[in-house]
């Protein structure tokens, strides 16, 4: 059985949030009937879908100044494990903690998107990089500028 990440769209419709990668309902014929069971945040408490764009935007900015040769999903857990967020599996790995909205409520997430900028204005964008160059570029590739 497969588990995806979803959010209401307009009227009845569900779509993959977006954290998901675009393929992963790929697998799945069209038409074919689903049985969906729905799953509410913990504590009904509800996550910004709009913070969550936005975080995926400065994973995007963050990628491309990066220069590093690795896939994008890959890069968000290495980033999100470089700015703290990550639990240690029993072999001594370190594992980047989800972002999933069942994962991980509003403030924590607030929390990893502010440790991450720190990250990556400190580690990845070079001396002289201010955090409101880093949110224009972001708010520019989310269509705000």
């Amino acid at each position: 059985m497969e588990t995806f990440h979803m959010m209401r769209g307009a009227g009845r419709t569900l779509l993959l949030a977006p954290e998901e990668p675009d393929d992963a309902l790929e697998a799945i014929p069209r038409g074919v009937p689903l049985r969906v069971s729905i799953t509410v945040p913990r504590g009904g408490k509800s996550r910004s879908v709009g913070h969550l764009r936005k975080y995926m935007a400065l994973l995007k900015v963050a990628h491309e100044a990066s220069g590093l040769a690795m896939p994008f999903d890959q890069y968000r857990k290495w980033l999100a494990i470089r700015a703290g967020y990550f639990d240690i599996a029993p072999d001594g790995q370190l594992i980047a903690k989800s972002i999933a909205f069942d994962k991980m409520d509003q403030d924590r997430f607030t929390a990893l998107y502010k440790d991450t900028l720190t990250y990556l204005i400190e580690h990845v964008m070079g001396p002289g990089t201010r955090p409101d160059d880093v949110e224009a570029q972001v708010d520019n590739l989310l269509g705000f500028a």
